[in-house]
Order: C-alpha cells, then structure tokens, then sequence
C-alpha cells in the first residue's frame, strides 16, 4: 500500500509540472505575440491638454469590426516581422473612421499583421479623434444621412458604396 502512495505522489507531481510547463508554454506564445505599443507623447499631446474623455475600444455592429473612439493620446503599434523575413520596410498605417472612430481591427492590425508575415515592419497608428458619445459609429452614420448629397456625379461615383452601407436609399 505504501509503493502505492509513493507512485501516486509521484504521478501527482509528474501532472502538476506537466500543468506548469502547459501553462508556461502558452503565457510565453501569449508574449511572444504581444505587440509593443510606442506613446507620442510623455503627456498630454499637444491641444489636449485639457481633454477628459475616455478612449474605449468595442466591436461596432455598424461597421461590423472592432473600433477605437475618442482617442486622446495618440500611439503607434508595433508589428514586427520574423528576423529571418525581415526586408528593411516599414510603413504606418492610419486606420480611417472619418475622425470619429477607427477601425482598428479590419483596417488596422488585420493589415499590419499581413505584411508582417511579408517582411515588413507595420506601425498602426492611433490618433486622435473627435469625442464622441456611445458609439461614435452610429453617430457619424447619422451625421452622413443628414448631409445634403452635392452633386449627381459625386452620387454616380460613391452611390454603390453608400448603398451598401445603407447610407443612400435608390
């Protein structure tokens, strides 16, 4: 019965380090993919000094994609290629949102993610925005729909895309 115990115990620790090592593989895979974010500025930028909105970052079901609003301190994100693919590229990419929002996901870290994997150095760049209120997506949805359309022309070139974001109504 004791041979029993020991082996038992033995076991034991056998799957608790095993535990551990499951653990620590994924906690180091987490930080190995981690990106490192770089701030603009030690303080306030510059003309937001007095600025007290808060940044929030969530999915908008508007744009379906995940968004950031009301950005105050800007930063750049950082994408880094493998050592061994690296090219000696780097480009910053400023995802659009009309100032109100960025699509940081679909036009941010979905692109510098992709030319990552190609040898590039990717920075996303978050700048500052319009405050805005809960879902600065939905806002600017209304502020466009409220615009007057200027001309025919400019409705023959961008009808198609208004349409499909439900913005012009044929």
């Amino acid at each position: 019965m004791a041979e029993d115990r020991g082996a038992q115990t033995t076991r034991g620790v056998v799957k608790s380090r095993a535990a551990v090592m499951v653990a620590l593989l994924f906690l180091t895979a987490g930080v190995a993919s981690a990106q490192k974010v770089v701030r603009l500025y030690t303080g306030p930028a510059p003309g937001s000094e007095k600025w007290t909105h808060q940044e929030k970052e969530y999915f908008s079901t508007v744009w379906n994609t995940q968004v950031v609003t009301n950005v105050s301190q800007p930063t750049l994100t950082v994408y880094s290629p493998e050592p061994a693919n690296a090219n000696g590229t780097a480009v910053i990419i400023c995802p659009g949102g009309a100032f109100h929002a960025l699509s940081i996901q679909s036009e941010g870290a979905e692109v510098a993610k992709w030319l990552s994997a190609r040898g590039v150095t990717a920075f996303v760049l978050r700048y500052r925005l319009l405050p805005t209120g809960d879902d600065a997506t939905k806002e600017l949805i209304t502020k466009m729909r409220k615009m007057n359309l200027p001309s025919d022309r400019w409705v023959e070139r961008f009808g198609e895309w208004l349409e499909l974001q439900g913005l012009l109504k044929k």
